[in-house]
């Protein structure tokens, strides 16, 4: 489950799609929370976080376009999975995740 706070409604459905999509092609099956803020960020345009036992908070930039928005969705989900399966939180393979399920996304 995804929940959402922040942002406009239509970066809000576009979250809501993403989490969908994301959770089938990342073949996310266990039963997680997702509390995603899009906000105001200093330091990052967005970071993830694990509380553990599938809780996870996500913060994302409000000021991304479209697809910076679907960019950095896609690769905080490409970490929630790697927690999930308890490897190490890889940017490098992050990155080159991330490209494969935005252009999936976009295309569709």
């Amino acid at each position: 489950m995804i929940y959402i706070s922040g942002g406009s409604k239509a970066q809000r459905d576009l979250a809501e799609s993403l989490y969908i999509f994301c959770s089938q092609e990342l073949l996310i099956k266990k039963s997680i929370d997702v509390d995603l803020k899009i906000q105001d960020l200093t330091h990052a345009q967005a970071w993830t976080d694990h509380e553990g036992d599938g809780k996870f908070y996500l913060e994302i930039e409000k000021n991304l376009n479209k697809k910076q928005f679907i960019v950095a969705f896609c690769h905080e989900m490409i970490h929630v999975t790697q927690h999930l399966q308890k490897k190490p939180v890889s940017e490098h393979e992050a990155y080159q995740l991330e490209c494969g399920l935005v252009n999936k996304f976009i295309g569709q």
